[in-house]
C-alpha cells in the first residue's frame, strides 16, 4: 500500500517536474536567441566603432593640405623642390601614424592613375610599386573602402589584414587615394571575450567567406569552409541571401552537438557576424538539478510543495532578473548590474550579463571620446556647420564655432540672443525671401540644395554660400531638420565682378569687328559662345542657326564639295592635337535677289585639356568672297586650254589627283580615257592650222556631248585629249559610249585612237592610269587606228 501511495505520490512530482522543464525551456530559448542577437549586434558595433576610428585617423593624412597639393599638382606645375617638400610632409604624417597605431602595417598614397607616390611599409622598405586590391571602378568614387580579408605575407607576425582606403576628391574630381594595411588581431581578440555560456562560439567572415575573427583556437581557420570538419555551418550560411535577410537565426551542428546561432550582416563592410551556443548548455543547469530534484522528491515527499516552490524560486528569480536587465538595456541604461545571491542558478549567466554591460559601458565611453574628436575635426573645417528646424524662422538646433565666427558673433550665446535663435535673422532682409523659398522647395522635392546670402552682422558686404540637406525622416516633436554648411564666398564674388568687367571689355571689342567668332566644345558637341547676332546677319543674311554642328559642317548650307574637306580638316585637328589650322569653304548667304554661295575662311585654334587632348575649338570666320573669286579666276585661266575651253594638262592632272587621293578601291570605280586624233599632222599640212583648230574644237564638243557634265575633260597638248569618268563601273555602258563617240567623229570625217585605263585595276595614281591608258592607245595605233582598247580586251573599233 505504501508502494502504491508512493508511486501515486511520485507521479504528480514527475508531472510537475516535466511541466517545469518544458516551461523553462519555452521561456529560456527565446531569451537565449535574444541574447545571441544582442551579442552579435554588440560585436558588430564594436567592429564598426574600431574601423570608424581607423578611418578617422587615416583621414588626418588624406585631409593634410600637402597630400592634397601633391595629388592635385599637374606635371607642368611646381618644382622638384616643392614636390619633395610635399612628399616629406606626407612621409612624416605616415611615420607619426605608424608610431601611434601599431595595428597599421603599412600606409600608401596613390594618384588618380593608381601610381603610388608615397608609402611607409616596414615589411617591404625597398618597395617601388604595389598593386592595391581595392575595388576602384572607373568613374566611381566611394566615400571609403574596405577590401576583402587578405592573408598576411610570411614575414608578418599577424594572420590576416585588410586594406582601408579613403579617396581624395578635389575641384577637378577624383585625384587619388590614401589607404592603410591593417592587421586584425584586435578584432580576433574581441572574439575571445567571454560569452553568455561556456559554449559561446563567435565567427566573423567577409563576403568571400574569409575568416576575419573566430573564437577559440581559430588560427588555422582561414575560411568558413575550414570549419566543415566540425560543423555544417558553411552549408547553412551559403543558402542565406545576406542582402535580402541581413539578420536571422540558424540551427546547425557544431562538434556533433545541436546549436542555435544568430547572424548579423554589415552591408558597409560586406562582413557577417555570427554567434551561437550549444542547446546542451541551455538545458545543462536544469538537467544537473534533476537527480537532486528526484532524490529529494523520493526522500521528502511530504515536502513536495515546498521543494517545487524552492525550485521555482531558484530558477525564476535569476530569469526575472535577466529580463529586468534587458529592460534596462532597452532604455540604454548600460550601467545597470544584476544583484543576485550566488545560491541561485544561472549565476554564470548573470555574471556574463554584468560583464557584457561593462563592455557596453566602455564602448559608450569610447563613442563619446570619438564624438569629441569629431567635434574637434568639425571645428577645424574651412566652413561653419549648423542644424536648424524647418519651423517658422528656422530656429537653430546646433551651431559650430566656425559658423559663429562666420556669422560675425563673438560666441554662441550672443548669436542665439541677438538672432532670437533664428537662422533667418542672420540673413540680410533682402535675401531672406529667396533663401526661404529655396529651402521650402527642397523640402518638398529633392531634400537638398544650396543658396547664397549676405550676412547681416558683417561690417561690409559679406557673401556666404550654404549647401544643405534635409533628411526625409522627421524627428519627433521637431519635424524635418536642415543640416547645412556655410562658406565665406566674398572673395569669389569680387573675382566674379572682375571677370564681368573683363567680359564687358571683350564684348565691346567683339562689337567692333566684322568677323564672327565662336567657341565649340568637343565634349558637349555644341557651341559654347558665338558673336552677336548682327555680325552673323551682316555676313550671311540670317541669324546663327541654333542646331548648327561644327564637326559635320552643318552650318549655313555649306557647299557639298567643301563639306568633305571641312570634316577631314576638323578630324585632323582633333586626332593630331594640332595647335591651329585654317580652311576655305563656301557657305550660303541669304540676299533679297536670291541665295548664293560666298567664300569664307575658318581660322581654328585648339584649346587643350589636362591630358593634351583637344577640349574646345575657338574660331573666326572671315568673308573672303571677293578675293577668292578673283584668285579662282586667275587659277582657272592658268589651268584652262584657251582654244577648247577644256582643262589643260596641269589643271586636268591636278583635278584627277584630288579625286584619287580620297578614292577607295573597294567602293569607287573610275575610268581614264586617252584620245589621240589620227593623222592630225596631215590635216594641218593639207588644210591649214585654222582648219586644224576647228577640228580640235569639234572633238572637244563631241566629248562633252557624249559623256556626263560631272566628268572631267582635258586637252593635254596638241591633238591629245583625256576624259576622266567619276564612278563609272559598268563596262557595257562604257563600251557603248566609246562606240558612240567614234561614230559621231566618223560623221565629221575624223577618226581617233582611244586607250582606256580602269581604277583600281590599272593603277591607283594618275601616273599609273595615264601610263596604262597610253599603252592601250598605242596598241590601237599599231592595229590600224580608229578604235579603242582597255585591259582584258583585244582591239575594238
Amino acid at each position: 500500500m505504501q508502494t502504491i501511495v508512493f508511486s501515486f505520490s511520485l507521479i504528480p512530482a514527475i508531472v510537475v517536474m516535466v511541466i517545469s522543464i518544458a516551461s523553462f525551456s519555452a521561456r529560456f530559448e527565446p531569451f537565449a536567441r535574444q541574447m545571441l542577437a544582442y551579442d552579435a549586434d554588440l560585436y558588430a558595433n564594436r567592429i564598426q566603432t574600431y574601423l570608424n576610428y581607423q578611418f578617422m585617423e587615416l583621414n588626418r593624412i588624406r585631409d593634410n593640405m600637402d597630400t592634397r597639393r601633391q595629388l592635385s599638382m599637374d606635371d607642368t606645375i611646381g618644382t622638384n623642390q616643392t614636390r619633395a617638400a610635399y612628399l616629406a610632409s606626407i612621409h612624416n604624417q605616415m611615420t607619426s601614424h605608424l608610431a601611434r597605431h601599431p595595428e597599421t602595417q603599412a600606409l600608401y598614397v596613390e594618384d588618380k592613375n593608381r601610381n603610388i607616390i608615397a608609402y611607409q611599409d616596414p615589411l617591404y622598405p625597398g618597395r617601388s610599386s604595389h598593386i592595391v586590391p581595392l575595388p576602384l571602378e572607373e568613374g566611381t568614387v566611394h566615400s571609403r573602402i574596405v577590401s576583402s580579408v587578405i592573408t598576411a605575407p610570411a614575414s608578418s607576425a599577424n594572420d590576416v589584414y585588410v586594406f582601408l582606403g579613403l579617396p581624395v576628391v578635389g575641384d577637378s574630381g577624383y585625384q587619388g587615394s590614401v589607404f592603410s594595411v591593417m592587421e586584425l588581431s584586435y578584432l580576433r581578440n574581441l572574439a575571445q571575450d567571454d560569452g553568455m555560456f561556456s559554449s559561446t562560439f563567435r565567427l566573423v567572415y567577409d563576403s568571400y567567406g574569409s575568416v576575419v575573427a573566430v573564437s577559440g583556437n581559430g588560427k588555422n581557420y582561414w575560411s568558413v569552409q575550414d570549419l566543415d570538419n566540425r560543423s555544417n555551418l558553411s552549408s547553412k550560411l551559403a543558402i542565406v541571401d545576406m542582402q535580402e535577410h541581413p539578420v536571422g537565426a540558424i540551427p546547425f551542428l557544431l562538434d556533433g552537438e545541436r546549436s542555435i546561432g544568430q547572424y548579423l550582416y554589415i552591408p558597409e563592410l560586406g562582413w557577417t557576424v555570427f554567434t551561437s551556443i550549444s542547446t546542451k548548455d541551455i538545458m545543462s543547469p536544469i538537467l544537473d538539478t534533476i537527480p537532486v530534484f528526484i532524490l529529494f522528491t523520493i526522500l521528502f515527499m511530504v515536502a513536495l510543495i515546498l521543494a517545487l516552490n524552492h525550485i521555482s524560486t531558484l530558477f525564476g528569480t535569476p530569469i526575472q532578473a535577466l529580463i529586468d536587465g534587458m529592460e534596462h538595456v532597452r532604455r540604454h541604461d548600460y550601467r545597470y548590474h544584476i544583484e543576485i545571491e550566488s545560491k541561485y542558478e544561472f549565476n554564470a549567466i548573470v555574471q556574463a550579463f554584468n560583464a557584457l554591460m561593462d563592455h557596453v559601458a566602455q564602448d559608450t565611453e569610447d563613442l563619446r571620446r570619438l564624438n569629441t574628436e569629431l567635434d574637434t575635426l568639425t571645428a577645424n573645417l574651412p566652413g561653419g556647420l549648423f542644424k536648424c528646424s524647418l519651423a517658422d524662422g528656422l530656429p537653430f538646433l546646433l551651431v559650430s564655432e566656425p559658423f559663429v565666427t562666420l556669422a560675425g558673433y563673438p560666441d554662441k550665446k550672443t548669436l542665439i540672443n541677438e538672432s532670437n535663435n533664428s537662422f533667418l535673422q542672420t540673413i540680410h532682409p533682402d535675401d531672406r525671401v529667396s533663401v526661404e523659398m529655396v529651402i521650402r522647395t527642397a523640402s518638398s522635392g529633392t531634400m537638398l540644395g544650396s543658396f547664397e546670402y549676405r550676412n547681416t552682422n558683417a561690417s561690409g558686404i559679406q557673401w556666404i554660400s550654404c549647401s544643405f540637406k534635409i533628411p526625409e525622416v522627421e524627428t519627433k516633436d521637431i519635424g524635418l531638420i536642415l543640416f547645412g554648411m556655410a562658406v565665406d564666398t566674398t572673395a569669389m564674388h569680387e573675382a566674379f565682378e572682375q571677370v564681368r568687367t573683363s567680359d564687358e571689355r571683350y564684348r565691346i571689342i567683339l562689337e567692333q569687328t566684322d568677323e564672327v567668332i565662336f567657341e565649340w566644345s568637343m565634349v558637349q558637341k555644341r557651341f559654347l559662345f558665338i558673336s552677336r547676332e548682327k555680325n552673323w546677319i551682316r555676313m550671311f543674311g540670317l541669324p546663327f542657326p541654333p542646331q548648327a554642328n561644327l564637326l559635320t559642317g552643318d552650318l549655313y548650307e555649306m557647299h557639298p564639295a567643301d563639306r568633305v574637306r571641312f570634316e577631314a580638316t576638323l578630324k585632323e585637328l582633333v586626332e593630331l592635337s594640332l595647335r591651329s589650322t585654317r580652311i576655305e569653304v563656301r557657305l550660303t548667304k541669304m540676299e533679297a535677289k536670291g541665295d548664293k554661295y560666298i567664300w569664307t575662311r575658318f581660322l581654328l585654334t585648339s584649346l587643350f585639356d589636362n591630358q593634351g587632348g583637344v577640349e574646345r575649338v575657338a574660331g573666326r570666320i572671315q568673308d573672303i568672297h571677293d578675293e577668292k573669286v578673283e584668285s579662282l579666276r586667275l587659277i582657272g585661266l592658268s589651268q584652262t586650254d584657251s582654244l577648247t575651253a577644256l582643262m589643260n594638262r596641269r589643271g586636268f592632272q591636278a583635278s584627277v589627283t584630288r579625286i584619287l587621293e580620297v578614292a577607295d578601291g573597294s567602293q569607287n570605280h573610275h575610268v581614264l580615257i586617252m584620245i589621240d586624233v589620227d593623222d592630225f599632222k596631215t590635216i594641218n599640212d593639207t588644210h591649214g592650222h585654222l582648219f586644224g583648230d576647228n577640228v580640235l574644237t569639234k572633238i572637244a564638243l563631241h566629248l562633252k556631248t557624249t559623256f556626263r557634265a560631272t566628268d572631267l575633260f582635258g586637252r593635254l597638248g596638241g591633238d591629245e585629249f583625256a576624259v576622266f569618268l567619276v564612278n563609272f563601273p559598268d563596262r557595257e555602258i562604257l563600251i557603248r559610249k566609246i562606240t558612240e563617240l567614234l561614230a559621231n567623229l566618223r560623221q565629221d570625217n575624223l577618226s581617233c585612237s582611244i586607250g582606256i585605263a580602269l581604277y583600281p585595276e590599272d593603277g591607283l595614281s594618275f601616273t599609273e592610269l595615264y601610263t596604262s591608258a597610253d599603252r592601250y592607245l598605242y596598241s590601237v595605233k599599231k592595229q590600224g587606228k580608229d578604235g579603242f582598247a582597255f585591259s582584258n580586251s583585244s582591239r575594238v573599233g
